[in-house]
């Protein structure tokens, strides 16, 4: 936000007298510019885009109550708050100023001090209001934007993207249930998700659901058929699940992959059943991969959403506010659902691997831990993880150059990486601190949200110990460092 020194301020009088009154008394508090009527008030306002706009009252012509209307019914100049400098001291010419616009009155002959504190005052209240209406235009965008993505990755995939409440209604489906089936049966939003399998499979999912979230687990995976117009299809479906603090689900998100061509017997079902899993977490991966450029507007509508709590808003902002919130929740809540991390049975197939020997016995959390990556939340949200098990001397570093300096001088036995950064990304952060001289061979763990099978082999010829997915927990992180060696404290 600017300050208020390099604001301008446009003092519109009659009198060439008053006009240098005014450009004194403000010449130390803002950049004063002046025009003689009303006419010339409304072209200098459109040129000069002010600030605030002093306003006298009785000018020939054009007074000032009309000038007022005609500034604040033009886009270019409406936003502009305009106080009025008059001798007329009547309750109802004041009336009359506020009505046609004005926010503020001061009667001359002016008093210095007076007006110097009414100017700034209220240009210190219209930098907050030019400062709220960008930052709602930068999150209407930033909202726009992202579910335009979410849009694009939901679409363009041959897998079926199904999301439901948590009661099992489905809210959304993607454009590839219509090329899978025809339609058959029609679009089944508000349908429960057990009523589009066939009616063998139905009670079997619809019981399997209830059970996975009555046992509050965080994945389902299931084997149904549907119908379709070239007849009975087989799907392969992938659940996610998540629930609220008091464990009452929110919702759940699914992929559903046609098997159909490699069931064939019962030998063939059991191929189906690990293409169908390996399909579903390709897909998955698939959304990781670009997690990491939605998640940047996400965390630019979080940041943003809080530094507006902190300004007092009008209504008409605070009810924008409140639709950008509900914008927000809903988005955090979709990658809470689709983008995390499975937390049970798929974790060694996405991302927990050791690719190094683990360390030996005696690494303790009284060890330094430097934390790198570019994103300022995720190092917050790892420090506060690795403080939550016990590691309280931790380092934090936003880049691979950064990184490399403070570990030559302090050299931490545990490290975590970030693998996408700008300049120095991880993996050459990693080959860069294996080639330093250190007491002993620290542990470097990988921290990705792209769950891709290539990362393994660039994380090898790197020098990583391990690899955790993003967004990372931390009975994760617990579990990679005591595969490593590492003997944490219970919980």
């Amino acid at each position: 936000m600017k300050a208020i020194a390099d604001c301008k301020v446009l003092a519109v009088d009659d009198s060439p007298e008053n006009r240098m009154i005014l450009e004194c008394l403000l010449e130390k508090t803002c950049s004063v510019h002046t025009a003689a009527d009303g006419a010339d008030a409304i072209a200098r306002a459109r040129e000069l885009r002010p600030d605030l706009i002093l306003l006298d009252v009785c000018m020939p012509g054009m007074d000032g109550f009309s000038t007022c209307k005609a500034l604040k019914a033009s886009p270019e100049t409406a936003q502009a708050p305009i106080i009025f400098l008059t001798t007329l001291a009547d309750s109802t010419d004041k009336l009359s100023g506020f009505a046609a616009g004005g926010v503020d009155y001061i009667t001359k002959p002016f008093d210095g001090a007076e007006i110097c504190a009414r100017v700034t005052t209220h240009l210190r209240l219209s930098l907050y209001d030019q400062e709220q209406r960008r930052l709602i235009q930068y999150l209407a965008g930033a909202v726009e934007e992202t579910e335009e993505t979410n849009h694009f990755f939901a679409n363009h995939t041959a897998d079926v993207v199904v999301q439901c409440s948590p009661e099992g209604a489905i809210r959304r489906i993607n454009s590839s249930w219509v090329e899978l089936t025809g339609l058959v049966g029609g679009l089944p939003l508000g349908r429960m998700l057990w009523e589009i399998g066939s009616p063998g499979d139905s009670e079997t999912i619809r019981s399997s659901l209830l059970q996975a979230i009555s046992e509050r687990q965080d994945d389902l995976h299931l084997t149904f058929q549907i119908s379709t117009v070239s007849g009975p299809r087989t799907l392969k479906g992938a659940l996610r699940i998540c629930y609220d603090h008091s464990g009452d689900p929110l919702g759940f998100n699914g992929v559903l992959t046609d098997v159909s061509e490699l069931v064939t017997d019962n030998a063939g079902l059991e191929s189906a059943l690990m293409a169908g899993r390996a399909a579903a977490a390709a897909h998955l991966a698939y959304l990781e991969n670009i997690s990491h450029e939605i998640r940047t507007p996400l965390n630019a509508l979080q940041g943003g959403l809080h530094k507006l709590r902190e300004i007092r808003l009008n209504e008409d902002a605070e009810r924008a506010l409140k639709f950008v919130e509900q914008g927000a929740s809903d988005l955090s809540r979709l990658f809470e659902t689709i983008l995390a991390e499975d937390r049970r049975s798929s974790r060694a197939s996405s991302g927990v691997f050791h690719i190094q020997e683990p360390m030996s016995q005696g690494s303790h959390p009284s060890l330094p831990v430097l934390i790198v990556d570019d994103i300022k939340i995720n190092r917050l949200l790892l420090k506060r993880l690795m403080n939550g098990l016990g590691f309280q001397q931790i380092d934090l570093a936003e880049s691979g150059e950064e990184a490399i300096e403070i570990w030559s001088r302090q050299k931490h036995p545990l490290v975590l990486l970030d693998y996408q950064m700008g300049g120095i990304d991880g993996y050459e952060t990693c080959r860069r601190i294996r080639r330093m001289p250190a007491p002993n061979r620290p542990t470097i763990v990988g921290v990705s949200a792209t769950a891709l099978p290539g990362n393994m082999d660039r994380a090898l010829q790197a020098g990583f110990c391990a690899q955790i997915p993003k967004p990372v927990s931390k009975a994760l992180i617990r579990q990679t460092l005591e595969s490593l060696g590492w003997q944490l404290a219970p919980s």
